[in-house]
């Protein structure tokens, strides 16, 4: 054989081993997905209760954040009266102060 005709060969070889890995890792990771369903399937009860609990701790964090938010608000509400209340008081003793001086 020449050797262009053995380099033909080989390179046939090659293209035929690198189609037959390409569908083999296909296949393996096909096989893989097969494999986490059967376990999701087989674990159903537990799939349940875990979407379950995921939902539950969203809706928490979203509770959090909601009740956050009106405390801050509230806060600077309070925040807002006490300084004005201040306020008030600082002008009458200062109105007070400067009516008894002479």
């Amino acid at each position: 054989m020449t050797h262009a005709l053995k380099k033909l060969l080989r390179r046939g070889l090659s293209r035929s081993f690198e189609t037959w890995r390409a569908e083999a890792s296909k296949l393996g990771f096909q096989r893989h997905l097969v494999g986490k369903a059967l376990r999701r399937l087989s674990n159903i009860p537990l799939a349940k209760a875990y979407q379950k609990w995921q939902e539950s701790a969203k809706e928490v964090g979203r509770d959090r954040f909601v009740v956050g938010g009106v405390m801050k608000r509230w806060i600077r509400g309070l925040f807002s009266k006490a300084f004005k209340k201040w306020n008030q008081m600082a002008r009458y003793v200062g109105n007070q102060r400067s009516s008894n001086q002479p």
